[in-house]
C-alpha cells in the first residue's frame, strides 16, 4: 500500500510454491517432518490489482519471458505471481555435513510415516 501510495515503481516477484518454502526445508533440513508449511495460496496477482498495484500471475513456463517484460516495463508498483513446483530446493552452491544429515533423517521418516510420495516429488523436481 506504500508503494501505492507514494507511487513507487517496485517491482516484487512471488515465487508461489503454495508452501512456506525455506520453512519447510530448515525442518526437513534438521531431520524434521514439515508441520504447518503448506499454504493455499491467493492468486497474488488479483491481490496486487485490489490494492491498486500492476498484477499478474503466471502459471506456464511460455508465458514467463512475456510477463517479466511486461512486468518491468510498469511505470508504478507491480507484483508477478509466479507458479512454481511445490517441492523445488533452493540449496546453497555447498552443503555442510548436518543438513545433510538431517535430509537424510527426514527422508527415512518421510518412508516410515508413509510419505514417501512427498518424497518421491522432491527428488523427480530437483533432479
Amino acid at each position: 500500500m506504500t508503494a501505492v501510495q507514494e507511487k513507487l515503481p517496485i517491482k516484487v516477484a512471488v515465487f508461489n510454491n503454495s508452501k512456506l518454502g525455506f520453512i519447510d526445508i530448515e525442518q526437513k533440513s534438521e531431520g524434521l517432518m514439515p508441520l504447518f508449511t503448506n499454504l493455499v495460496n491467493p492468486d497474488f496477482g488479483k491481490v496486487a490489482e485490489v490494492m491498486g498495484l500492476w498484477g499478474r500471475r503466471v502459471e506456464k513456463k511460455k508465458d514467463l519471458e512475456s510477463a517479466v517484460i511486461e512486468w518491468l516495463n510498469q511505470p508504478g508498483p507491480a507484483v508477478l505471481d509466479v507458479v512454481v513446483e511445490s517441492e523445488t530446493l533452493v540449496m546453497p552452491p555447498t552443503i555442510e555435513f548436518g543438513p545433510a544429515y538431517g535430509m537424510a533423517l527426514y527422508s527415512a521418516r518421510a518412508v516410515l510415516h508413509g510419505h514417501r510420495h512427498e518424497l518421491l516429488d522432491m527428488v523427480r523436481q530437483n533432479i
